[in-house]
């Protein structure tokens, strides 16, 4: 009996952090390829921020730093706030 062992196979926190290694364009294309994907990225706030970061033309710093508990719900909302008042 074989079992087909593939790359959505994978737990959604693996999947994530190879995801969040990606740079912004690459992740989005991804997230188009299945919803799997979609899922994942939509769901995950470090990977979020990464991409608003992106589409805001800011500077991020650097996948260390978003691993870690400094990014929050609360701080891709005032991200984005801050993009809703230009």
């Amino acid at each position: 009996m074989t079992i087909a062992v593939g790359f959505l196979s994978l737990p959604t926190e693996l999947i994530c952090h190879i995801l969040i290694l990606l740079n912004p364009r690459d992740i989005s294309c991804c997230a188009m390829t299945c919803n799997i994907f979609w899922l994942v990225v939509w769901n995950s706030v470090y990977i979020q921020y990464k991409l608003e970061i992106h589409v805001q033309g800011l500077i991020g710093t650097g996948t260390a730093a978003m691993n870690s508990s400094s990014v929050s719900r609360k701080r891709l909302c005032s991200l984005k706030k801050l993009a809703s008042l230009w």
